[in-house]
């Protein structure tokens, strides 16, 4: 699960995203569920202004192993986002 916020860095949403998408299309085994979150979903504009569309945080019900936390200047308002907050703790 790939976690971000409106003016997330983009490098950090996609670099990651890429490695494990990657992943699926090469190794027969993996079989990674790559989902980009955040608190209501929908489309986002990162800190570059390309708009991301992403998945309500409350969708994602199966269990996680791995979460990334997208950085950048939006960090700082998602850190203020109790319902953001709750189901990261999830």
């Amino acid at each position: 699960m790939f976690v971000t916020a409106p003016d997330a860095q983009i490098l950090d949403v996609t670099g990651p995203l890429e490695v494990f998408t990657s992943a699926n299309r090469l190794i027969a085994e993996a079989c990674y569920r790559t989902d980009v979150v955040t608190s209501a979903g929908g489309p986002i504009t990162t800190s570059c202004h390309l708009q991301i569309i992403t998945t309500p945080i409350s969708a994602i019900r199966a269990p996680i192993d791995t979460m990334f936390v997208a950085g950048g200047i939006g960090v700082a308002q998602a850190m203020q986002d109790l319902y953001h907050i709750q189901h990261v703790r999830r």
